[in-house]
């Protein structure tokens, strides 16, 4: 059998995907994620184009505004398939009386891109967890190319082909170790907010 060649900025995809017991609890197939996924594919969606719905789909999930505390307590611990039985994504309120370097940090990035990530691996993508700095989002490999799936971008950026610049971007946060992929969150060290900043760096 032939050895499939991955692009130099893939070859993480190269790797059979091995989730941890946690890693299975944030981004697990469950029969609720294969439902959403069906749902998708049985208007005809397919490839690329079954990609950037299910993409564009998380990115318009209503957006619950919490205290920051009970934010913080739930980030990283809540499940795609929870944010997909929900469809909704948690931020933390700005409040004045938190220090500084927490308020309005909680984005739903990390929310958007479990169900994202574990949505796409149901329909058969190649997906990875990314952290850079404290965003989250995922990365696809699909018939050669790999793409960013991002939900917080802008609606015709959320699903695109890696860039140049983002693998300059990429290489410059791994220098600075402000990087990091993996299956699952917890496979990258993200099982709490008490890992919230573990990439975060003051370049």
């Amino acid at each position: 059998m032939k050895k499939k060649v991955y692009p130099r900025h893939g070859k993480a995809f190269a790797k059979p995907v091995k989730l941890s017991h946690i890693g299975k609890k944030q981004v697990g197939v469950t029969p609720t994620i294969k439902k959403y996924v069906e749902g998708f594919q049985a208007k005809g969606l397919k490839g690329i184009d079954l990609a950037k719905a299910i993409v564009a789909d998380v990115a318009n999930f209503q957006r619950v505004t919490l205290t920051t505390k009970t934010a913080q307590r739930l980030w990283a611990r809540r499940s795609a398939d929870d944010v997909l039985k929900t469809k909704k994504v948690y931020i933390g309120k700005f409040e004045e009386n938190i220090p500084e370097r927490d308020r309005g940090v909680i984005m739903g990035c990390t929310d958007m891109t479990v169900a994202v990530a574990s949505s796409l691996r149901a329909a058969g993508f190649k997906v990875l967890i990314t952290r850079e700095f404290f965003h989250t989002f995922a990365k696809v490999y699909y018939k050669g190319k790999v793409y960013i799936a991002d939900a917080q971008e802008e609606k015709r950026n959320m699903l695109r082909p890696m860039t140049p610049a983002d693998k300059r971007r990429e290489i410059s946060c791994i220098r600075n170790k402000a990087f990091a992929e993996g299956a699952s969150l917890a496979d990258i060290g993200l099982k709490s907010y008490k890992d919230f900043f573990k990439y975060w760096k003051i370049l």
